[in-house]
């Protein structure tokens, strides 16, 4: 087993799937250049892979009444005149 910590860019989109490592650990959510990012501690041997779904909320915006979504972090856009709130969603798909 040989943990790492690597970045995953998301697009400003309100749902993505991004595929992960399992057992992988969201730790931050920050915008590198001008691309949003997540990062997370992987192991990089893991060969099973799964399907995560990442939701992204801006200020303000009606939040779905269900106790499946983790924050994992805000990100600024446009020197903070967007600012966005990532999630990952846990239902089932």
């Amino acid at each position: 087993m040989s943990k790492r910590i690597y970045k995953y860019p998301i697009p400003v989109s309100d749902e993505q799937i991004i595929r992960l490592p399992f057992g992988y650990r969201i730790i931050s959510v920050q915008v590198q250049g001008l691309i949003p990012t997540i990062w997370a501690i992987v192991d990089d041997e893991q060969p099973m892979m799964v399907d995560v779904k990442v939701k992204t909320f801006v200020t303000g915006q009606e939040l779905p009444d269900h106790h499946f979504l983790n924050y994992h972090g805000t990100y600024q856009l446009q020197g903070g005149n967007l600012v966005y709130h990532v999630f990952t969603d846990d239902a089932p798909f």
